[in-house]
């Protein structure tokens, strides 16, 4: 019986069966608890969505095992982890019956750690942060108890989390800007950099402002909606910043979106200042 959301897409429909066969052959020695992620788990997968699989167990086994387990399965690997990545996990991307699959294993005590420092609200960098959303969207495939675990931690979000994350993002706009003079240059990698730093920051500042963990920006479209205190159309405002072709009008626009996301905030030094920074690049555009 799927689990998925009712109104799953039947590209999920397909990649939750494969994933569940997957999990159910899985030997033990391999996993204790198996997850899936990503778009599947949200029921958002379309026909060229890949499967995201999570393995924990105590030590991750060697990677010629995981790699025979899935061959047995007919599936072809193609790259295999021999030893896990800088965040600890190690991967397997393989294709089964045309499906991309990213099968990731972790030790269930590096897992453990990780989320009790998000749950208390000691993680600011973005690509952890984005572990405490992949949880918490994670179906259970096989089960000792762990998932409901750490998504039962991770219901609240840290009282402090949202102040920490606002103030750091809001430090990006307290000093004068150089986006307009590298854009009147024609420096299009310079000033998307930097546009793209500003978009990213928007967006802290806005998971933060509603107390929402942050997403991976990839599912911007789909989780933008979910927000309440949010400028109008931010999404497609994003979209129109990076596929205006004239970087000075760009520019603008990204001024705009930062000043209307600053003016969200409650006044303190930090936000006023970046408010006056942001307003004066818009009112003196040869500056």
């Amino acid at each position: 019986m799927s689990i998925l959301p009712p109104d799953a897409t039947e590209a999920s429909r397909v990649r939750y069966q494969l994933a569940s066969e997957l999990a159910q052959a899985c030997p033990r020695e391999l996993a204790q608890e198996i997850a899936l992620t990503g778009s599947v788990s949200r029921g958002v997968a379309d026909g060229d969505s890949d499967i995201e699989l999570n393995f924990w167990t105590d030590q991750i086994p060697p990677g010629s095992a995981r790699e025979r387990w899935l061959r047995e399965m007919g599936a072809d690997p193609l790259v295999v982890d021999a030893m896990p990545g800088a965040d600890g996990t190690a991967w397997v991307l393989c294709f089964m019956r045309g499906i991309q699959i990213e099968a990731g294993w972790q030790s269930i005590e590096q897992q453990r750690t990780l989320g009790g420092e998000l749950a208390n609200g000691n993680v600011l960098d973005h690509e952890r942060l984005i572990v405490a959303e992949t949880l918490r969207a994670g179906i259970s495939l096989r089960s000792v108890g762990l998932l409901a675990e750490w998504q039962a931690e991770l219901a609240e979000y840290p009282p402090t989390l949202g102040d920490r994350l606002v103030q750091q993002a809001v430090e990006r706009w307290s000093w004068p800007l150089l986006h307009r003079a590298l854009a009147a240059r024609g420096e299009s990698l310079a000033v998307t950099r930097n546009l793209l730093g500003d978009a990213h920051a928007v967006l802290r500042i806005l998971f933060a402002l509603n107390r929402q963990w942050e997403p991976d920006w990839k599912w911007l479209r789909h989780r933008a909606g979910e927000l309440t205190i949010t400028p109008e159309r931010l999404a497609e405002r994003i979209d129109e910043i990076f596929l205006t072709a004239d970087l000075v009008q760009a520019v603008d626009l990204c001024f705009r979106l930062i000043l209307d996301t600053l003016r969200l905030l409650p006044p303190d030094d930090k936000s006023d200042h970046a408010r006056e920074i942001v307003t004066d690049c818009l009112r003196h555009p040869g500056r």
